[in-house]
């Protein structure tokens, strides 16, 4: 629901900026330019190419690739995080003047989750009961993202209007996210009858982390490119 709203101002936004028309004073030199380039940060490393449309914005697509593994305890479970998500970002830069400022609206889209493995030597409450390491065996699991998620951001850098050349610039913002998380457990022993209460215990916490991955609510993104506009 929060992505949909966002996903709905932001065009009425780009609609409105693609519209402006570009002031025709006497001797200025013509905004549109070509750019493309290279960038890194927080998804990952890759190439963008912008279109200059008016004095006013820019469109931009990039395609990166991001391959991380980290972990986290979270009421006491030691998860571990890994994944290898490739991004595609389609993107509106808005000039409120003739420098190298901007805002950007636009969208991320991914089709990747993240990877989720539990593992201890030390009993783990699950749910509202504990479970030695034997008994437990693994927690497994997925993070999945929005297949297409807002972005809004801004930028500093980047090209004056209608002047040719290599930039470095660096945008800071945010993708509107939302996550879904499934968990189940592997291996361990239990006697049949208790088989199922450990399913249920691993379903609270898959509810629980769930609900600690959507009171973040959002993915930064920082990121630094090097571009050449012709």
């Amino acid at each position: 629901m929060r992505a949909k709203l966002s996903f709905g101002i932001i065009l009425h936004a780009s609609l409105a900026a693609l519209l402006l028309p570009t002031p025709g004073a006497a001797g200025a030199a013509a905004p549109f330019g070509i750019q493309v380039g290279t960038f890194g940060g927080t998804t990952g490393f890759g190439f963008e190419g912008a279109l200059r449309v008016n004095r006013f914005c820019q469109v931009r697509a990039g395609r990166s690739s991001l391959e991380f593994g980290l972990g986290s305890t979270f009421r006491g479970i030691p998860y571990r995080y890994d994944s290898d998500i490739a991004w595609t970002s389609a993107l509106l830069d808005l000039y409120p003047g003739d420098g190298g400022f901007h805002f950007t609206a636009g969208a991320y889209m991914s089709d990747a989750s993240i990877e989720v493995t539990a593992v201890s030597e030390d009993p783990l409450s699950i749910g509202s009961r504990s479970y030695t390491p034997d008994q437990l065996g693994e927690i497994h699991g997925t993070v999945s993202l929005l297949p297409a998620a807002p972005y809004i951001g801004m930028g500093f850098g980047g090209f004056p209007a209608a002047e040719p050349g290599l930039r470095i610039s660096t945008d800071l913002g945010v993708v509107f996210q939302d996550y879904s998380v499934d968990l189940w457990h592997d291996g361990g022993f239990l006697p049949p009858e208790l088989e199922q209460q450990l399913s249920d215990d691993v379903e609270v916490e898959q509810s629980l982390l769930e609900g600690q991955f959507d009171r973040v609510g959002v993915y930064p993104v920082v990121s630094m490119s090097l571009s050449l506009r012709f």
